[in-house]
């Protein structure tokens, strides 16, 4: 152990310090005495603009304390300095802060020193988590030369004065609405150390019409970058989305959501990892690139900047991609079949839609459906089968010889189907996602919003007094399904179909009712009705015809926004009519209306 007199100590730690800022060409002029101190103090050091070290070039004075360490070998880039007091924080805090000295003296009499700027928003996290044992840790970076005392007692100033003490604590993320946030390092970073944000604390600051207000500190676990990079593939230039991650020793960068090459800086080793399946349309594209990293044995990205060489092989590793490009092939076949995008994105993963892989191969290839269907339904209908952890929406025909087709497949594109109404002996021909429940149809694999919207165009669903019931039931399913899930598709689709409808012959009662409708959907898009739609409400309630429909008039209040009407109607519904208007979509614009009051 080594033994120094504290008054040496703090001799040798001073005088190291003024002999630091004391150099040709200072902008510094410490005022740091030895054996004199003041109450949490040891002095202070002037920074000036100028070599001149004249009044009038004066930028500023930075507050500073001294602690002397005996060690037996030096720190290389940090040392930690774990006997601050309570007292001394609130005093650092209530003077804005102080540039905080650790000064390691060996027994032969050398000295290096260490720096920490404690300014408002550090102090008050300090003061903040105060243990039990009435003291703190900090830790402190070297300070090698003049240079970087320069530009720690620099940065100290500049930040000191966007971190008025009357200002800290009282502003938050949320507690205004800033036009933009700044971030600004809370320290120097050592001099073998990357030049990075990651993983170092900063200065968080919200700007308000100019104005900067100090909010607290932060730090970045990773520095992430996102874009796209183009990889030559067979003499193609080939474009892959990355995710680029500076993490504290690793660069990782994440190719198509699906393949990740782990780069690590200091042992220069690279590994690579399939992560979990994200569409078709990635994987063969992560896959291509495997066999290219295989038969070359090596990658550039980046315009160059990224090379990575001289990659070797197991047999082990080799066989998982052949594998992989096999399954690749199978499930490329499936998705082709069944019509689901090469972009779709799947909820699932590899493993688990491997497990369906077989079962769907042999109901939509091989024409088994035993594996896929576990009950045979008796009449024809839609149904929705499991991919994994997603679903996909089928046809289900037993008299047909493709007793199960894929909505978006060839075999069913041009499938007619007709349904004959109570109300007359003529068929007519309707879309067949009406025969659906709709909460799953807009996020089925094989489903897309223009697929079911042509569905409903007048040359394949017809509009008229007969079809007008289901097509506007499957409307109210479709806006409960918008309420539930937040899918906008789902009013994309219910405005088209009301589009269609309001441009047909159905009796005026139901027209009144599909324009409610209709309105209501575009309140839920817009958040507002334009002054013409407003108008065409007001008539549907004027209308003499309407007056004895409690149900409509307080529809139309409720789009009107009428809240004391709206309470008014909703009281004067009987019970069958009350359970009802329970179960309507408008009930939950009802709801929103009356508890805003």
């Amino acid at each position: 152990m080594v033994n120094i007199h504290p008054n040496a100590l703090e001799a040798l730690a001073v005088t190291r310090i003024v002999t630091l800022a004391m150099q040709p060409g200072t902008l510094l002029e410490p005022s740091i005495p030895i054996g004199d101190k003041g109450v949490s103090f040891d002095g202070h050091i002037s920074v000036y603009k100028d070599n001149s070290l004249k009044k009038s070039s004066l930028l500023g004075r930075v507050p500073v304390q001294v602690k002397g360490k005996a060690v037996e070998k030096f720190s290389s880039l940090q040392t930690k300095y774990s006997k601050l007091e309570l007292d001394d924080l609130r005093n650092y805090y209530n003077e804005g802060g102080v540039i905080f000295f650790v000064c390691e003296v060996m027994e032969n009499g050398n000295v290096e020193v260490f720096a920490k700027i404690l300014l408002p928003l550090d102090l008050k996290a300090l003061i903040d988590g105060y243990g039990q044992q009435q003291t703190t840790t900090i830790n402190l970076n070297h300070v090698k030369d003049l240079k970087t005392l320069t530009a720690i007692c620099n940065h100290f100033l500049k930040e000191q004065r966007r971190q008025p003490v009357g200002h800290i604590g009282k502003h938050s993320f949320h507690s205004r609405k800033y036009e933009k946030f700044t971030v600004s390092r809370i320290s120097f970073a050592p001099s073998k150390e990357q030049s990075t944000f990651v993983n170092h604390e900063m200065y968080f600051y919200g700007v308000d019409d100019g104005i900067e207000f100090p909010i607290g500190l932060m730090k970045f676990e990773e520095f992430a970058n996102e874009g796209t990079t183009y990889i030559e593939i067979n003499g193609v230039l080939t474009p892959y989305h990355y995710k680029l991650s500076e993490l504290r020793e690793t660069d990782e960068i994440i190719l198509e959501h699906s393949f990740l090459i782990s780069h690590n800086r200091k042992t220069k080793s690279v590994r690579f990892k399939l992560l979990n399946f994200y569409t078709l349309e990635s994987y063969q594209k992560v896959l291509s690139l495997l066999e290219k990293i295989e038969q070359d044995k090596s990658v550039s990205m980046f315009d160059g900047s990224i090379e990575i060489t001289d990659l070797k092989w197991d047999d082990g590793d080799y066989a998982e991609i052949e594998e992989g490009i096999t399954w690749l092939r199978n499930m490329t076949r499936v998705y082709d079949k069944i019509g689901i995008p090469h972009d779709y994105v799947s909820k699932g993963t590899y493993e688990n839609l491997n497990d369906y892989l077989q079962s769907l191969t042999e109901a939509f290839i091989d024409g088994n459906y035993d594996s896929v269907i576990k009950n045979y339904p008796s009449d024809i209908g839609m149904l929705y089968i499991r991919l994994g952890e997603d679903h996909i929406l089928t046809f289900y025909s037993p008299n047909e010889v493709e007793k199960l087709q894929s909505v978006a497949g060839e075999s069913f594109k041009d499938k007619e189907i007709s349904l004959r109404f109570d109300e007359s002996l003529e068929q007519f021909k309707i879309s067949p996602f009406l025969l659906v429940d709709p909460e799953g149809l807009l996020t089925a694999a094989n489903v897309t919003l223009e697929l079911v919207k042509d569905s409903f165009k007048p040359d394949s669903h017809v509009y008229n007094k007969f079809t007008y019931q289901k097509t506007n039931q499957f409307c109210l399913e479709c806006l409960n399904a918008y309420d539930k899930t937040k899918l906008v598709d789902y009013l994309y689709l219910v405005e088209t179909i009301y589009d269609h409808l309001l441009a047909n012959k159905i009796s005026e009662g139901d027209y009144s009712i599909a324009a409610i409708n209709y309105y209501q959907t575009l309140y839920r898009k817009d958040k507002v009705l334009s002054e013409n739609k407003l108008q065409h409400i007001v008539e549907i309630k004027e209308n003499p015809e309407n007056v004895e429909d409690i149900m409509l008039r307080l529809c139309c209040n409720v789009l009107l926004q009428n809240v004391l009407e709206s309470k008014y109607y909703f009281n004067k519904l009987n019970s069958k009519q009350t359970e009802d208007f329970l179960t309507f979509p408008i009930y939950t614009l009802y709801q929103q209306l009356v508890d805003e009051v």
